[in-house]
C-alpha cells in the first residue's frame, strides 16, 4: 500500500506509481493512463519537495481516481466516466470512432512536442 503523496508505506525512499501501486480507494480505480501519469508528476515533485528543490506542500493522486474513457468499437465508440459519485456510459455511434482516433494523434503529437497540449491535460 502506498501513501497518497505515493510513497510506499514504511520505507522512506521508495514510490510506487501506476500498476506497480497497491492504491487506497475503490474497488473499481484504475491505475493506468491519467492517473498514472498524475502519479508520476506528483512524485517528481515530492521528491524535490523532499530535498529542498520545491516550495509548497506535498502532491496526491486522491482527487485523481476516476475513470474517462473513449472506447473505440471499430465503427462506433462510447465516452465512459466514473467517480465516487457517478457513473455513466454515452454511446457515440459513428463518431466514436472518428473521436478516438482523433484523440490518438493528438496525444501522440502533444507528446513529442509538435502540438500544444491542452490545459490540465
Amino acid at each position: 500500500i502506498i501513501e497518497p503523496t505515493n510513497q510506499v508505506k514504511d520505507c522512506e525512499n521508495i514510490y510506487s506509481i501506476g500498476d506497480s501501486a497497491a492504491l487506497e480507494g475503490p474497488e473499481w480505480k484504475a491505475k493506468q493512463g491519467h492517473l498514472a501519469e498524475v502519479m508520476a508528476r506528483n512524485t517528481a515533485y515530492n521528491i524535490a519537495l523532499k530535498e529542498g528543490l520545491e516550495k509548497g506542500n506535498p502532491k496526491t493522486y486522491i482527487e485523481h481516481i476516476n475513470i474517462l474513457c473513449l472506447m473505440d468499437m471499430g465503427n462506433g465508440g462510447g465516452l465512459a466516466y466514473r467517480d465516487d459519485k457517478k457513473a455513466m456510459l454515452i454511446p457515440l455511434p459513428i463518431i466514436g470512432h472518428w473521436m478516438k482516433k482523433g484523440w490518438g494523434m493528438y496525444y501522440k503529437l502533444s507528446k513529442l512536442g509538435k502540438i500544444p497540449r491542452l490545459p490540465g491535460m
